[in-house]
């Protein structure tokens, strides 16, 4: 596991690391969408994601998590309802 501070710290870590799955909260997303989208296309999807929903999203964002995650999660959020989504999108392997 690990932990990004911002956007850019999240898409290194996804493109130069061996994780399986980013659980990521839109705004990251807001901050740039297009350069998610490009390093988004160099992982040949081997990571899956998993959004989280805090607040608006803007047209381009939104169309990207639209495009790439399994699963975005809105407020008011539960607990059963984040595991199941991370089971969902993972397997059984957690």
């Amino acid at each position: 596991m690990r932990l990004a501070r911002n956007a850019r710290e999240a898409i290194e870590s996804l493109v130069e690391g061996e994780l399986g799955l980013a659980l990521i909260d839109q705004s990251m997303v807001n901050a740039d969408p297009q350069h998610w989208r490009e390093a988004w296309a160099t992982l040949n999807g081997r990571v899956r994601l998993v959004a989280i929903a805090t607040g608006p999203a803007d047209d381009e964002a939104r169309r990207f998590l639209r495009e790439t995650a399994e699963v975005t999660l809105s407020p008011p959020y539960d607990l059963r309802v984040v595991r199941r989504a991370l089971v969902t999108t993972l397997g059984a392997s957690l």
